[in-house]
């Protein structure tokens, strides 16, 4: 879990403040924490599955650099329809 949470970090670094936009939950169970840099433009998504051999345990796994620019509003309408 926390090695992708460093990764993203190691991303950012140059990007200026990386903040949390949102957290989208799709049709799976699988949510999505898109994060944006409001002065590069950059947009990151940090994928979460959940353990079932615990009890709701978080696990993350798969982090994204997507176009920077792109629109936020698309990123979560692509994460809905994924």
């Amino acid at each position: 879990m926390a090695s992708l949470i460093f990764q993203l970090a190691k991303l950012s670094i140059g990007q200026g403040e990386l903040m949390h936009h949102r957290t989208i939950k799709n049709n799976m169970g699988r949510k999505f924490h898109i994060y944006f840099s409001q002065d590069t433009f950059a947009r990151f998504v940090l994928t979460e599955d959940h353990d079932n051999k615990g009890k709701g345990t978080r696990v993350f796994t798969e982090l994204r650099q997507l176009p920077n620019g792109k629109s936020l509003l698309s990123i979560e309408g692509e994460l809905l329809r994924s």
